[in-house]
């Protein structure tokens, strides 16, 4: 029912395997097929999920705890580092790129399910200017670089 307020019909869901389950369904206004895959892994405690609408990837999203109070997220324009322990965000890093057609790939750039490679420079390798927000929390300070319209703002904020 929940599937069918978003617009969905011919609704199942399969559990392939433990931690591992696909959403099928018949998109109502196009008629176009429609997949949500989901898998967790108990291991890592990763969690990711892909969307795809008529067989393509539309989005995706990785949650990967890294280990020491750290965890990394992804989705197809967005890369964050978030350093949070007993309630209280110490530290992240977050950016979000540009709508140009460049986004990150949900199979040759996923991070799932170790979140190997997944650091401060992974979330930011392209350096501050060239996002259209980049955010960075360092425990006392934001320091926020976004672009607005047509004009790109730095700001820091103490906390």
């Amino acid at each position: 029912m929940a599937a069918e307020m978003f617009g969905l019909t011919n609704v199942k869901v399969t559990r392939n395997k433990a931690h591992d389950y696909t959403l099928t369904a018949t998109q109502a206004r196009t008629e176009g097929p429609y997949e949500l895959h989901g898998v967790y892994d108990p291991t890592s405690g990763g969690l990711r999920m892909v969307e795809k609408t008529d067989g393509k990837v539309t989005t995706f999203f990785e949650f990967i705890p890294l280990g020491s109070d750290q965890y990394a997220l992804q989705t197809r324009t967005e890369r964050g580092i978030v350093n949070y322990k007993d309630g209280k965000v110490l530290s992240f890093v977050y950016t979000m790129l540009y709508y140009d057609g460049n986004e990150y790939n949900s199979e040759s750039d996923s991070i799932y399910p170790s979140g190997s490679g997944a650091n401060i420079e992974w979330a930011a390798s392209k350096g501050e200017d060239e996002y259209s927000q980049y955010i960075k929390f360092d425990g006392k300070n934001f320091k926020i670089n976004v672009q607005t319209f047509g004009e790109r703002v730095k700001v820091e904020i103490p906390s």
